[in-house]
């Protein structure tokens, strides 16, 4: 195992003898098929080689094996996830919630697969009782983040609901707008006084913050958040997208152009959002012509045609 081990840690050798070393596993596993090391081993090993569907058969053929493996139901949930693969996700989830009661990354895991299908009041509640697990601040402060971000869902879903657009209407949000907000930002608050430096809470809050009106304090606020989330993570593209709206925002247009350079240049999502900022950000400069080009852009990337048919008038 050992040898196995050096052997695998060296990538450049690993990746010549692949193959070889991926023989030496497989027979460790005919005599050991249930030692976690030599699980673990294959497993990782037909990971590396991008053989996801293997790795997942593989994980699940152990679901069974005895004392019973968190890892290995993370392992399953983790890259059914990435495959998109809905039900399986939600399955699994279920089934390790059963064995492992009292693990609240499981819960976390829950409280997403429910924010994702829409039920956001079955999320909060979900990642209230992960807090409730949780044996540290750090974690408990990235709980309060999800709760935040649930929230913020709470209020966007109300304003689709006031125009009659809701299409997840078997999970009623039963908050006003004003009130899912009021309960985002208090969210946020518990975040950042259990886990200050949580850039992704730094971020969001900022941005939100931006989006509440031209309140130069509030701004200011907000820049102040999002300076400190791009110290913590500099090649963020949501990040710089962030701060640079703000700096539009307090009359910075310049200043604002430079991140948003940045920001699209590192994103890799072919954000509409981004597009349409650097348009906003371009037409305050003057650039139209330029202003129409990332407009159009924001568009064919699924911007909201009514948002990008207003401001086009705006240049005739």
């Amino acid at each position: 195992m050992n040898l196995l081990e050096r052997f695998t840690s060296n990538r450049s050798f690993y990746g010549e003898n692949y193959y070889l070393i991926g023989n030496l596993i497989s027979s460790l596993l005919l005599i050991n098929p249930e030692k976690k090391e030599v699980v673990d081993l294959y497993g990782e090993h037909l990971l590396a080689g991008g053989f996801i569907e293997s790795a997942i058969e593989h994980f699940k053929l152990h679901l069974d094996d005895e004392p019973k493996q968190l890892d290995y139901y993370m392992a399953v949930i983790d890259l059914e996830e990435y495959r998109q693969m809905s039900d399986s996700v939600d399955y699994y989830v279920q089934r390790a919630v059963k064995l492992f009661p009292d693990n609240p990354e499981l819960y976390l895991r829950k409280g997403n697969r429910q924010y994702l299908k829409g039920d956001l009041h079955g999320a909060v509640a979900t990642f209230e009782y992960a807090m409730s697990l949780a044996q540290n601040d750090t974690m408990r402060g990235e709980i309060w983040g999800y709760i935040g971000d649930t929230y913020h869902q709470m209020t966007e879903r109300a304003v689709l609901k006031q125009k009659g657009a809701d299409t997840l209407s078997q999970f009623e949000v039963k908050l006003s707008e004003k009130k899912a907000m009021k309960r985002c930002f208090e969210a946020y608050d518990k975040a950042l006084a259990l886990y200050a430096d949580n850039s992704l809470v730094l971020n969001n809050y900022a941005y939100f913050l931006s989006l509440q009106g031209e309140d130069e304090t509030t701004l200011r606020r907000a820049l102040k958040m999002s300076s400190r989330a791009i110290e913590l993570d500099p090649n963020n593209s949501s990040n710089l997208d962030t701060h640079a709206w703000i700096l539009f925002k307090l009359g910075r247009a310049e200043e604002a152009q430079r991140y948003m350079r940045q920001a699209l240049s590192l994103d890799k999502t072919n954000s509409p959002e981004l597009s349409l900022h650097y348009g906003d950000i371009l037409h305050a400069l003057g650039k139209d012509f330029l202003a129409k080009t990332y407009w159009k852009k924001a568009l064919e990337a699924g911007a909201d045609p009514e948002e990008i048919e207003k401001r086009v008038k705006e240049l005739k």
